[in-house]
C-alpha cells in the first residue's frame, strides 16, 4: 500500500513551536529525538520524521482500516541520506514501511510503501498554491485521463476510479500550507 505526506516548511515554522516543553516527547521516540538533536538542521529533521510518520500512517490505514493515530507508536529510522533524498523505514502496528523523503528549500515530501508491495515506481502530481477544490481542478485540467475520477471509500480513503474499466487504483493525497501532492503507482 501507499501513503504520502507533504510539509510546507515556511508554514510549519509559523504554525508549530516544536521546541516547547514536552512537544518532542509526545510525538517522537527517544531514538528519533536523538536523530533530531544530532542533525545539522533540527528544524528540517523534525519535519522529515513527521512526514515519514504521516505517510506510514496513511499506508497503514489502507491496510488495517484503523484510524488510530499515535505518532510515537510509529517508529522511524533513517537508513541513508544523500543530498536531498532520505531513505528510511517506519514500523507501525507490526508492519514495516519503506519511506523516501525529498527535501526542498520550502517543503518536505515523503512516500511510504508497505514492504510487501512489489517495488513499483510511483508518480506524483504536485501543485503549489493549489485551488481549494483541487479534485475538480485536477480532473478539469487533464492531469489524468478523462475517464479517471478521484473517489473516496466509506473510510475516506482516496482512489482513482476508471469509469471505463470500473477499476480502482490506490492514491494518497496530502496538502499543507501552499503545497499539494497526490501520489500513485505507475501502471
Amino acid at each position: 500500500m501507499i501513503g504520502n505526506d507533504i510539509v510546507d516548511l515556511n508554514y510549519a515554522k509559523k504554525q508549530s513551536n516544536w521546541r516547547r516543553k514536552g512537544y518532542l516527547d509526545k510525538i517522537y521516540t527517544q531514538a528519533e529525538q536523538e536523530l533530531i538533536a544530532s542533525y545539522r538542521n533540527p528544524d528540517v529533521m523534525i519535519w522529515i520524521l513527521w512526514s515519514m510518520k504521516e505517510a506510514a500512517y496513511k499506508a497503514n490505514h489502507r491496510i488495517t482500516n484503523r484510524r488510530e493515530y499515535a505518532p510515537k507508536k510509529i517508529e522511524c529510522s533513517i537508513v541513508s541520506a544523500e543530498h536531498n533524498i532520505f531513505r528510511g523505514t517506519c514500523g507501525y502496528n507490526n508492519l514495516q514501511y519503506n519511506c523516501t523523503t525529498l527535501i526542498f528549500e520550502d517543503y518536505v515530501s515523503s512516500i511510504a510503501l508497505h514492504d510487501q508491495v512489489v517495488r513499483q515506481e510511483t508518480e506524483e502530481i504536485f501543485l503549489k498554491n493549489y485551488p481549494e477544490n483541487y479534485v475538480e481542478y485536477l480532473e478539469n485540467n487533464n492531469y489524468f485521463a478523462p475517464a479517471i475520477k478521484i473517489v473516496k471509500d466509506l473510510a475516506g480513503i482516496p482512489y482513482f476510479y476508471n469509469q471505463n474499466t470500473k477499476e480502482f487504483q490506490p492514491i494518497s493525497i496530502s496538502h499543507h500550507g501552499d503545497y499539494f501532492s497526490l501520489v500513485f503507482f505507475k501502471k
